[in-house]
């Protein structure tokens, strides 16, 4: 996820700084990547936060 982060990030900066290899389809691209990925992640450890929640309501 970081990375996807970090090329998209890189993206954008090309794009505004008008680097020649810059393209609007990368930086959307690596964008749409990232943003795919980070929804995946909370999707996979949500459940992880819902059990550390409930067994802090239990114990606290």
């Amino acid at each position: 996820m970081l990375l996807g982060c970090s090329v998209a990030a890189m993206g954008w900066s090309m794009l505004r700084s008008g680097a020649p290899d810059a393209s609007v389809g990368l930086a959307v691209g690596a964008t749409a990547i990232a943003a795919a990925g980070a929804g995946y992640a909370v999707a996979l450890y949500r459940p992880l936060f819902r059990a550390a929640a409930r067994t802090l309501a239990r114990t606290g």
